[in-house]
C-alpha cells in the first residue's frame, strides 16, 4: 500500500554476483535483485589501484542499467594496494599462499569503490572508502590453516576480513563514519558499562593487550563447558556425535567465573558528542537510548513497531528523510539485543549544511510515533512484511544452525521460532501503543552522536544538549575523562 505523497518502492539491484556483497546487503533486510555486470576488471595502463576501484564500481552499475530502466543500481569494486601495486584475487590455492606470504608483515590499503545509479534520472552518486590493514607476520602453517578453512580465492589479497581473514590482521584503520558511528554511539550511551566497549576493541585498548593477557583469558573464560554446537544437514547423528566427542570431549572446563552483566541504567536527559572529521562534506548522526534485551517478552511487538518506524524502506523515518524531503539517502532504526537491554538507535546522514534540518526531522518523526501511534493499515502492513521476511532468515543450514545456538545461548525454547507467527498476529493497536510507550525513547532522553566537520556543525550540535567534542583520530571511541 502506498500512502498519498509517498513514491512507490523502486527495484534495488546489486550489480554483482559476489556472495560477500550479497551477504552485506542482506543485513539491511531490504528486497533486492542481483545482476551479473560482465565488466572487464582489468586495470588500465598506468591506473592507480584506487582509481581502478572507483572506475569499476560505476562501470558495473552502468553495465546492467539497460535491463532496469527504473531502478536504483549498486555497483562496487575492491582493489588491494600494497605500496602502489594492485593485489588481485588469487584464483588458486597456490597463488593465495604466495600472496599471503608476500603480504606477511606488510600494510595493505583496501580501496572500495561504490556507486549508486538512478537509472530513471541518470543521477549517479559515487564514493571511495579506504581501509588500511596491517598484516601480522604469518607462519606458513597459519597461512595453510586459514586457506583450508576459508578458501578465499575470490577475495582481493586472499583476505576475507569479514570472516577468518580478520585473524591475519594486526591492525585495521579506516575513517568511514557509517562503519564507526555505532561504536561511538554505544560508548557514548553506555559509558563504562560492558556494552560501551566494542568487542573488537579500539586502538587504545588493543595497544595494551599482551600475549599473557590472551592466554589468561583463554584459560579462565574458554572451555568445553561453555561450548554450544549446532549441526544442520544430511548427517548421521550417531557418527557425528562420536566424532564430536572424540574431538572435543576432553576439552577442559573454563577455570574462571563467567562474568555477569548488570542491566544498564536508562538515560535521563540529553547529551551530545561531536566527533570532528575535518573537511567532511556530510554529517552522520546517531540517536540512542537503552532499548530491550533478546528475551524481552515484548520483543515481537517491538519488532513490528520498529519496522514501521525505521526498519524498512517505506518506514516513517526513511519516508520523511529520504523520500519526501531528500535530506538523506537513508534513515533507519534498530534494536541491538543482548542478555541485558542493548541500544535502540536511529541513524542517518546528510549534507553538512542540512544537519540541523535532518536532525530536527528525525526527532519530529520519533515524537510523532509517540503522539499519533500507528494506523491500522500501517500495522497490518508491518506485520505482513515481517511474516514475509521471516522464512528467508531460516533458509540455509548455516542460518538454522545460528538460530539453534541463539536459542541455546539465551535459554529460549522452540516457541521463539514456532510461535513467531502467532505472536505477530497478536500485535494489535493496544499492544503497539503500549510498546511505543515502554520501549521507544522520548526525544528528551537521548544520547546523540554526530560525526562531521566540527567547524561547520558545532553550533548546530550544541542546540540539542550539553556538548562534548573529540576527534576521529583519537585512539578511543569515548572522549577522554577530562573533556566530559
Amino acid at each position: 500500500m502506498t500512502s498519498p505523497g509517498v513514491a512507490p518502492r523502486r527495484e534495488l539491484v546489486l550489480a554483482s554476483t559476489s556472495r560477500y556483497r550479497k551477504m552485506l546487503l542482506d543485513r539491511l533486510s531490504l528486497p533486492f535483485l542481483t545482476a551479473a555486470p560482465g565488466t572487464d576488471e582489468t586495470a588500465l595502463p598506468g591506473e592507480a589501484p584506487a582509481a581502478t576501484a572507483f572506475r569499476l564500481a560505476e562501470a558495473k552499475a552502468r553495465s546492467v542499467a539497460g535491463a532496469y530502466p527504473d531502478a536504483l543500481v549498486i555497483g562496487s569494486d575492491q582493489v588491494a594496494d600494497c605500496d602502489g601495486r594492485p593485489i588481485g584475487k588469487p584464483g588458486t590455492h597456490e597463488r593465495a599462499v604466495a600472496q599471503l606470504t608476500e603480504l606477511s608483515g606488510q600494510t595493505v590499503i583496501f580501496h572500495t569503490g561504490l556507486c549508486l545509479l538512478d537509472t530513471a534520472s541518470g543521477q549517479c552518486q559515487t564514493a571511495l572508502v579506504d581501509v588500511q590493514s596491517t598484516f601480522r607476520f604469518l607462519a606458513p602453517e597459519e597461512i595453510e590453516s586459514y586457506l583450508r578453512s576459508e578458501r578465499p580465492y575470490d577475495c582481493a589479497g586472499s583476505a576475507r576480513i569479514e570472516g577468518l581473514g580478520i585473524t591475519l590482521v594486526e591492525k585495521l584503520e579506516g575513517e568511514d563514519p557509517s562503519a564507526l558511528i555505532g561504536d561511538y554511539g554505544a560508548a557514548w550511551l553506555f559509558g563504562q558499562h560492558a556494552y560501551g566497549r566494542p568487542d573488537g576493541g579500539d586502538p587504545a585498548s588493543l595497544e595494551g593487550i599482551r600475549l599473557d593477557d590472551v592466554k589468561r583469558y583463554y584459560t579462565e573464560q574458554i572451555g568445553g563447558d561453555r561450548l554450544l554446537i549446532a549441526v544442520v544437514g544430511d548427517i548421521d547423528k550417531t557418527a557425528l556425535q562420536r566424532k564430536l566427542e572424540t574431538a572435543l570431549g576432553g576439552w577442559r572446563k573454563a577455570a574462571g567465573v563467567l562474568p555477569s552483566v548488570a542491566a544498564p541504567a536508562p538515560i535521563q536527559g540529553r547529551r551530545v558528542l561531536l566527533v570532528d572529521k575535518p573537511g567532511a562534506t556530510q554529517a552522520y548522526f546517531w540517536l540512542g537510548s537503552v532499548g530491550a534485551s533478546r528475551t524481552d517478552p515484548a520483543r515481537t511487538a517491538q519488532s513490528v513497531v520498529n519496522t514501521l518506524l525505521g526498519g524498512r524502506f517505506t518506514s516513517m523515518l526513511n519516508t520523511e528523510l529520504r523520500v519526501k524531503s531528500g535530506l538523506s539517502y537513508g534513515a533507519s532504526s534498530s534494536f541491538t539485543r543482548f542478555a541485558q537491554p542493548g541500544a535502540f538507535s536511529i541513524e542517518s546522514y546528510t549534507e553538512t549544511g542540512k544537519t540541523g534540518a535532518a536532525l530536527d526531522l528525525a526527532l519530529a518523526t520519533l515524537d510523532r510515533l509517540h503522539s499519533d501511534g500507528v494506523e491500522a493499515a500501517a500495522l497490518a502492513s508491518g506485520k505482513s512484511y515481517l511474516l514475509g521476511q521471516f522464512p528467508t532468515t531460516l533458509e540455509t543450514n548455516g542460518q538454522l544452525a545460528a538460530r539453534l545456538t541463539d536459542l541455546l545461548l539465551y535459554n529460549l525454547g522452540p516457541d521463539d521460532v514456532d510461535g513467531y507467527a502467532t505472536r505477530i498476529a497478536a500485535v494489535d493497536a493496544a499492544t503497539a501503543k503500549a510498546t511505543i510507550a515502554a520501549a521507544f525513547p522520548q526525544t528528551a532522553n537521548l544520547a546523540i552522536v554526530l560525526i562531521g566537520d566540527a567547524t561547520q556543525i558545532r553550533d548546530v550540535a550544541a542546540k540539542y544538549g550539553p556538548l562534548t567534542e573529540m576527534k576521529l583520530v583519537d585512539p578511543s571511541f569515548r572522549p577522554a575523562p577530562q573533556s566530559r
